[in-house]
Order: structure tokens, then sequence, then C-alpha cells
């Protein structure tokens, strides 16, 4: 097509640019290298945008995969630049970072005064009261008990 055509000799030109305007300055007036590599890669963005546009979200993604890689999810790359930003972080009063699934640990019977057999049974009951209730619920911490 004529776009392909275009922009396959755009590449061409832009590249070829580029490279006269790295390699020229230093070479024929003494410039300085630094300078002409800056004013090159100014140029190739400047004509050439694209390949910087589609890398920014590359680094949203491997940031995001690495940190979840690790177990730490995140919603999206809104919250890489905010973490760029924070200057501390806040624990829970535990001092933990939750998963966001609660789950059931323990159950704990406090003073019935039973026998140790009385308990397991109380202990059974307690469960099964509180499961057959949190089938019901869409709240997470009931959905810990199910």
């Amino acid at each position: 097509t004529m776009i392909d055509a275009v922009s396959e000799r755009w590449t061409y030109a832009v590249v070829a640019s580029t490279s006269i305007i790295a390699v020229a300055p230093p070479l024929l007036w003494q410039a300085p290298v630094g300078a002409s590599l800056y004013r090159a890669l100014v140029w190739l963005i400047t004509a050439s945008p694209c390949a910087l546009i589609l890398a920014a979200p590359m680094v949203y993604v491997s940031g995001l995969s690495v940190a979840a890689a690790n177990g730490i999810l995140l919603k999206g790359g809104r919250t890489l630049d905010a973490l760029a930003t924070a200057s501390g972080v806040a624990f829970d009063k535990t001092g933990t970072i939750t998963t966001g699934a609660p789950s059931l640990e323990r159950v704990e019977i406090l003073a019935t005064g039973a026998k140790q057999e009385d308990e397991e049974a109380l202990r059974h009951r307690g469960l099964l009261l509180a499961s057959a209730l949190g089938r019901l619920s869409v709240h997470p911490v009931s959905r810990g008990l199910v």
C-alpha cells in the first residue's frame, strides 16, 4: 500500500539523517560527541515518536510482571507511578500485609469450663454455624470461613 511505501522511505530517511546528525559535527567541526548524540536522539524522537510511545507501556508491563512474580498484585501503571514517589509504607496493626484472601487459622473456645471433649464438640458446632451463615454472605471476611 501507499502507507507502507511511504513509511519505509520515511524510516530510512530518519535513520540516515539521525546518523548524519550524530557523526558529522564531531568529524567535520570537532563538536562534542555527547552534544551531537543528544541532538541526534532529539531528532530521532521528534521525527519518529512511535518507538518512544510503544516503549512506555512495556516498562509498566515489565514492572507489573516482576511484582506479580514476587506475589505483589498491583492495579496498574498508576500504582507504580504512585509507589515511585512514596516515602513510606503503612502496615495494619499486626504489622502484616494481607493477601486479600482471608482464611480461618484457628478457633478458640473462651472460658467455657467444659471438658476437652465438650470443647471439641463446641468448636465443631461453632464452625458449622459460622460456615452455614457465611455461605449466604458476599463479605470477604465471611467468605474466609466457608
